[in-house]
């Protein structure tokens, strides 16, 4: 794998007006492969190189998704110290944001999981699958 990082690889530090896409591949692609033009990202992935694209499409992935579980984080806490804040306000009866804490936590822990839990299955549960479809037909 050859690496030439170059300025001109770089998004400019200009700022795009909400809602627009940067400048640049759409989101998920791959890097550029061997298509004689200059590497995009400062890589240049050839045909050999399909394991390499397939771990960068993988890394990008998996630090979107962390990316927006962080966000979804500091929403649900902003949004949750407010509703707290809104309930010592108006005279402190009964705890009514509990109701939007847990059920909010639970979509918040469901993405948790499956941002950081397991993500790639293990030999061996591929194989008990297999056998399980075998036996189904």
């Amino acid at each position: 794998m050859t690496t030439s990082f170059q300025p001109s690889d770089y998004p400019q530090d200009t700022p795009t007006p909400r809602g627009t896409p940067p400048p640049g591949p759409p989101p998920g692609s791959p890097p550029a492969r061997g298509n004689g033009g200059p590497p995009q990202y400062g890589v240049d992935l050839t045909a050999e190189d399909s394991s390499e694209q397939a771990l960068w499409e993988l890394a990008v992935k998996r630090l979107k998704a962390k990316q927006e579980f962080r966000g979804h984080a500091v929403i649900y806490v902003l949004v949750n110290t407010f509703l707290v804040a809104l309930w010592a306000i108006t005279g402190a009866g009964f705890f009514w944001p509990i109701f939007p804490i847990l059920g909010w936590g639970i979509g918040l822990g469901a993405h948790a999981w499956s941002t950081f839990g397991p993500s790639v299955a293990t030999r061996e549960q591929i194989e008990r699958e297999m056998e399980r479809l075998r036996r189904q037909g």
